[in-house]
C-alpha cells in the first residue's frame, strides 16, 4: 500500500481499499485481538487514504465498522465523517501525526 500511494496509483489504493472493506465486514470471524488489530491498522493507514481520496461512502462505513470493533462511542450524525465527528479529533490527530510519522521514515 505505501508503494501505491507514494506513487499516486489511485487503481490500486482503491482495490487496497476496496479488499480492506470487505476484511472489515467480515472480521467478526476473527479472534476479538485479531479484530482490534485490524481496526487500528485501518483507522491509522486506510482512513487517510480514504479521506485523502475522498471515498465518503466507504468513509463512513469503514469508520463505523472501525469504532464498533474498538469500542468507540460516536455521536451519530448525517454523515457519520471520520474527520467530522467532534468526539474524536483527539483520534483524527493521532492518525495524522502517524502518517507524518509513516512520510518522515519513508523519505
Amino acid at each position: 500500500m505505501n508503494n501505491a500511494y507514494e506513487k499516486n496509483d489511485k487503481e490500486v489504493l482503491l482495490i487496497k481499499v476496496v479488499d480492506r472493506l470487505h476484511n472489515m465486514q467480515t472480521i467478526d470471524a476473527q479472534a476479538v485481538e485479531k479484530q482490534k488489530k485490524t481496526a487500528n491498522e485501518t483507522l491509522d493507514f486506510f482512513m487517510v487514504v480514504i479521506v485523502n481520496a475522498e471515498y465518503k461512502n466507504i468513509e463512513g462505513l469503514m469508520y463505523q465498522i472501525c469504532c464498533k470493533n474498538l469500542s468507540i462511542k460516536i455521536t451519530p450524525n448525517k454523515t457519520t465523517s471520520y474527520l467530522d465527528n467532534t468526539d474524536n479529533h483527539q483520534l483524527v490527530s493521532q492518525v495524522f501525526q502517524n502518517v507524518i510519522t509513516h512520510t518522515k521514515n519513508i523519505g
